[in-house]
């Protein structure tokens, strides 16, 4: 399942409604792509939202994928360290791709 993200990702209501779109998501699936390249601003509360669900979805046993970051996204997740965290993609389809090898490499038992 794909999410896609617009607009900002900021304190208040638009991070908690990130939140209860993916809660709702995982009701039907275990593999979730974030796609944050429609993320045009993102603060501190994204950022620890993002930090939030990855644990959040770890402890659940569902597989949490971002993808396509904005350049500021991007340099964002690197000054807090959470581009080694998450699982974060170039682009969508990367993204989506990663769950088919995954799913190949559990098939052949790598």
């Amino acid at each position: 399942m794909v999410v896609y993200c617009q607009g900002r990702l900021v304190y208040r209501d638009e991070a908690v409604a990130l939140s209860r779109v993916v809660a709702d998501v995982v009701k039907s699936t275990n593999k979730v792509v974030l796609d944050l390249e429609g993320v045009s601003s993102i603060d501190s509360a994204g950022m620890g939202e993002l930090a939030f669900l990855h644990s959040w979805s770890q402890s659940r046993n569902v597989s949490l994928k971002c993808a396509s970051p904005t350049p500021l996204v991007r340099d964002l997740l690197g000054l807090t360290n959470l581009d080694r965290v998450l699982d974060l993609h170039s682009s969508l389809s990367g993204a989506l791709e990663s769950f088919r090898e995954s799913h190949q490499c559990e098939e052949q038992v790598c």
